[in-house]
This record gives structure tokens, C-alpha cells and sequence, in this order.
């Protein structure tokens, strides 16, 4: 897993990781619709 390294989200934002929980979950969607 790169959690933290999300292209800096985490790393300018260590008190809210939010934003790339929800990224990586669109991540997994899009993934998700590619395969199946």
C-alpha cells in the first residue's frame, strides 16, 4: 500500500487523510468497472 505517498495528499495533510481514503475508493471503483 502507498498510503502517504498519494501523490502528497497525505503529506500535506497528515491530521485529514480523508481525502485520499475517498480517492482511494474512487481508485477501487474505477478498477472495479475496467474489470468486471
Amino acid at each position: 500500500m502507498a498510503r502517504g505517498r498519494i501523490r502528497g495528499v497525505i503529506v500535506e495533510k497528515e491530521e485529514n487523510p480523508w481525502p485520499a481514503v475517498i480517492a482511494v475508493a474512487i481508485i477501487l471503483v474505477i478498477i472495479v468497472a475496467v474489470i468486471g
